[in-house]
């Protein structure tokens, strides 16, 4: 229902959402250079398999490790 990604870079970084059907499908996020890392996860509501209790099509967090991203995504989605 979403997708979560470890990114390391130490130039400026596009990421796509893809969030298929929606008014989002292909909205492109700049990031800035990551030299440490981040983690970024989007957690779909309206979208894919998962249960949500949420009714956002995507959200995306960008955050200092993959399960942060991961956990506040889907804790943000649900809201």
């Amino acid at each position: 229902s979403g997708g979560d990604i470890f990114l390391r870079s130490v130039r400026r970084r596009e990421v796509t959402l893809l969030a298929e059907n929606t008014d989002l499908r292909g909205l492109r996020i700049a990031l800035p250079a990551l030299p440490q890392g981040a983690g970024v996860a989007t957690s779909a509501g309206t979208l894919g398999h998962s249960l949500s209790l949420g009714r956002a099509d995507a959200v995306m967090i960008l955050a200092g490790s993959g399960a942060l991203a991961d956990a506040l995504a889907t804790a943000t989605g649900n809201l």
